[in-house]
């Protein structure tokens, strides 16, 4: 006669080993948060990077085909019409419109409060050199086109960098003009990225520099920009929507 079969004898968890578990779930969350934290934001880096080459290569277009000219700023006072820089690009044939809102939306920046044609999460710089070089308003039109083959040292020279609207102004996060060393028309640098704000030079080439990074490049070319202490803002957004500015002398 077979002994029937009996299942061995199940052992449940003790309450001590249940806590162990859980504690060391716990530990292994606090050691990779952080590294999923970095690696996020990493991502939104070069997502970013992406977003200013795409920008960039449209006003390289603009320049090329209109004797290193770029339009930065229309405006008809008899129509009523204004254009920023990136409607501009839009208007003029050189970006689609249905990617402007994936292209001048950084992700670091997800909320698109007041997201438009002023509310761009990059900024065009006001170069000292192409500022001193705008054609004039003519009659009720005022049509401000830079020369950029005016401006010496085009690895050196940012035409686009990661900007936010000054805190004094809306609580719009985003802002399209920016200015290192001169007046940005409402825009600052905006430290977003790390403690880094994402910049397109002039050459093509984009770099992710820190405030003081900045600041030094500012102060090295005094011909391309102008020598106002460098105006910033850091990473964090306050729960208002404004940004914490910060002055580098």
């Amino acid at each position: 006669m077979k002994r029937p079969f009996l299942a061995p004898k199940q052992r449940a968890f003790t309450l001590i080993e249940l806590l162990a578990v859980i504690a060391i779930i716990a530990v292994l969350a606090a050691l990779l948060f952080p590294v999923f934290g970095r690696a996020r934001k990493s991502a939104q880096s070069a997502q970013c990077m992406s977003n200013l080459r795409q920008l960039g290569t449209a006003l390289t277009r603009m320049q090329s085909e209109q004797g290193g000219k770029i339009t930065v700023h229309y405006i008809n006072l008899t129509s009523g019409v204004e254009e920023t820089w990136i409607q501009v690009l839009v208007n003029q044939g050189y970006l689609a419109a249905k990617d402007v809102t994936r292209i001048a939306l950084c992700p670091a920046l997800p909320d698109s409060r007041n997201m438009g044609w002023n509310y761009c999460c990059y900024g065009l710089n006001h170069l000292k050199a192409m500022t001193n070089n705008s054609d004039p308003p003519t009659g009720m039109v005022r049509n401000e086109q830079v020369n950029i083959l005016t401006v010496d040292q085009y690895a050196n020279a940012v035409i686009l960098a990661d900007s936010v609207e000054r805190p004094d102004w809306d609580v719009a996060r985003q802002w399209a003009w920016v200015g290192i060393g001169t007046g940005g028309d409402g825009g600052i640098v905006h430290a977003r990225h790390n403690g880094k704000a994402n910049l397109f030079f002039l050459d093509g080439h984009i770099e992710a520099m820190s405030p003081t990074q900045i600041s030094t490049l500012q102060k090295a070319y005094p011909n391309i920009y102008g020598q106002a202490p460098l105006e910033y803002a850091e990473e964090a957004i306050k729960p208002d929507g404004r940004a914490s500015m910060k002055t580098i002398p």
